[in-house]
């Protein structure tokens, strides 16, 4: 669920020309089997502050992407969203009056349809101690690749007490994910902390109907910790959270189980109860995201003539924290020949789009990967017993986590062919190892599915160079049509803003601004630029 829907005031282009823009990017506006565009449904939803936001369903009964042009009438209150097939959701700010919401959108003749509705104040039940509302959801198919029926699409059935003699749930589909949110924290206590309820057929049991699920928990929203797997009815434990707030469920049903003969929806959520009440004391957890911050074992090789590791070269706790990007000092490990490590992230990193980790080695004088060919394989887990690889790295380089969900642990061996190297090499030197997309702000935009109410990239879209930068690196954009004033912002791998620039933009021509970074100290950084309610986001590294 979009937590603070974009609000655009006085935007150049009109909804109707920048939806119009949206649409010639679709391939087709016909369904995939070149049926008609069926009308969007909108349904007034209850909220947990109803005078504070009003919440709405918007179901597409088709199968393709539909753009959106939603506002409040009579306020400026509005924006655009893509509505996914299937179930979306859009949340408002309360206004006084009624708040009805008007949605449009165009056929596959751009013919204009529209909808009013007026909003509802129901205040979502809270019953005992289980979800109260819904984060995310992304919905996908069942295990014969058809779509969903409507019925089992209510992400709203998983909220509230589990009656079980008249079960309402909500189905994922075959890899499917749903975060939920406790309108109080979730107490860590003895033994499992959280049930999660799920319907299955007769009652038949998980070798013939498998429906599984892979489950986190997180204090922000963002930053999650994994709490294992369960087959149908599952506990879990909080393990190293001291109290929860979100639960993250991720369907791993096998898609090619016989499912007693039926055609099957992946993991069907009733509800989530917590097992020992809420928190009382619900002091942020001191642990860090975005790299690892454990080291779990380290097996160091040798060097190329047999001689053990240097000391300095032999600190495992090097390979910990930010990459430090310096090849003027000693701030990695060496794995040795044929040695190893194995770390730990304090959360979970999610399988996200394209590359999911960054990988930094230390070779000194910057060679390439042909002359000299530190190598090493990498594998990752969520328990540290099962493995999977994720390949293998020359220098430095990014991996994709592959047909991983999530990973906990990742495991760094050495595979530097010992010919190529003079009697002193020590293998592979880690520096570290950082999470692509790590702050919380794109992990959401990009965990999100249905959700999506923002102004599109390609309406305004920037570009930093050079990237990698040393001193400065200048934002380049096209604002011809767009007046106004533009913000960007830089933030360090903690979060912190440690750059804020306005820039006045005149409506035509290539807008260039050279921004000084001379003094802040190598490392990943990432870039927001917002301009109207567009918003876009681009990593940089400092040199």
């Amino acid at each position: 669920m979009l937590r603070n829907p974009i609000v655009i005031v006085g935007i150049v282009a009109s909804f109707a020309l920048a939806i119009n823009i949206l649409i010639t990017s679709l391939e087709s506006r016909a369904n995939e089997d070149g049926s008609s565009i069926q009308p969007l449904q909108v349904e007034a939803i209850c909220s947990n502050t109803p005078n504070v936001n009003r919440r709405w369903l918007i179901h597409n009964p088709n199968n393709i992407d539909l753009p959106v042009e939603w506002g409040i009438m009579n306020h400026s209150q509005g924006g655009l969203m893509i509505a996914r097939p299937g179930n979306n959701f859009l949340v408002t700010t309360t206004i006084r009056g009624l708040n009805p919401l008007r949605i449009r959108w165009q056929d596959e003749y751009n013919e204009w349809a529209e909808i009013v509705r007026t909003s509802i104040t129901d205040v979502c039940p809270v019953n005992g101690c289980f979800a109260s509302e819904v984060i995310s959801f992304k919905q996908t198919k069942r295990n014969d690749g058809s779509i969903i029926q409507a019925s089992l699409s209510e992400p709203n059935n998983a909220l509230g007490q589990v009656d079980e003699s008249n079960p309402s749930y909500v189905a994922l589909g075959f890899g499917g994910e749903i975060v939920l949110k406790f309108s109080q924290a979730i107490a860590n206590g003895q033994g499992p902390d959280i049930k999660v309820f799920e319907n299955t057929p007769s009652n038949l049991a998980c070798g013939r109907y498998p429906e599984r699920v892979m489950a986190f928990a997180s204090q922000d929203g963002c930053n999650f910790v994994y709490l294992g797997e369960g087959c149908q009815d599952a506990e879990f434990d909080l393990k190293t959270l001291e109290w929860a707030l979100y639960i993250k469920l991720i369907d791993i049903s096998p898609l090619n189980a016989v499912y007693n003969n039926e055609v099957a929806d992946g993991y069907d959520l009733e509800g989530i109860a917590c097992l020992n009440g809420y928190a009382t004391n619900i002091t942020p957890s001191n642990m860090i995201p975005g790299s690892p911050q454990q080291v779990i074992t380290y097996n160091p090789g040798t060097r190329k003539n047999g001689t053990p590791l240097h000391a300095s070269r032999a600190n495992p706790s090097m390979a910990l924290g930010v990459p430090s990007m310096d090849d003027l000092g000693i701030s990695f490990v060496a794995l040795g020949f044929y040695g190893s490590i194995v770390l730990k992230f304090d959360y979970a990193v999610f399988n996200l789009e394209d590359n999911d980790l960054m990988i930094i080695e230390t070779s000194f004088g910057a060679p390439n990967c042909e002359t000299y060919p530190e190598e090493a394989y990498f594998e990752g887990s969520l328990d540290g017993i099962n493995w999977t690889s994720l390949g293998t790295i020359c220098l430095d380089g990014t991996l994709d986590l592959g047909e991983m969900k999530a990973l906990h642990f990742i495991r760094v061996t050495d595979r530097s062919p010992m010919s190529q190297f003079p009697n002193s090499a020590d293998g592979f030197d880690l520096d570290g190892i950082m999470v692509i997309n790590a702050d919380c702000g794109g992990a959401m935009q990009r965990r999100t599915f249905h959700d999506r109410n923002d102004v599109p990239d390609d309406v305004i879209e920037a570009s930093i160079f050079p990237n990698p930068f040393k001193d400065s690196f200048t934002i380049e954009f096209n604002q011809e049509g767009a007046k106004g004033v533009a913000l960007f912002r830089l933030y360090n791998y903690l979060g912190m803003e440690v750059i804020a620039e306005k820039f006045e933009m005149n409506g035509s021509g290539l807008f260039q601004k050279t921004i000084q970074a001379g003094s802040l100290s190598r490392g990943a950084y990432i870039g927001s630029f917002d301009f109207m309610g567009q918003k876009q986001s681009i990593k940089l590294i400092k040199n």
